[in-house]
């Protein structure tokens, strides 16, 4: 599922057993969308600046919560 949105809120998860940060947003009016574990790519992102952006989300839900395979911000 391709999702783009506003962000609204960015927080910072419990890191995975290997040290790695994990993270979630949330983005205006979609939903709660969190990092997968030990993913690479987050280290890209300056998470907390964030906020007030809009992203563009590659995502899917296995179970009940929405997993992020990339992410690009615009500006």
């Amino acid at each position: 599922m391709q999702v783009q949105g506003k962000v609204t809120k960015v927080w910072n998860r419990n890191n995975s057993r290997n040290g790695n940060p994990t993270w979630e947003i949330e983005l205006e009016g979609i939903g709660v969308f969190k990092t997968p574990t030990d993913a690479g790519w987050v280290y890209a992102h300056t998470w907390r600046n964030l906020v007030g952006k809009t992203v563009y989300l590659q995502a899917h839900r296995p179970r009940k919560n929405w997993i992020m395979h990339e992410m690009r911000v615009e500006g």
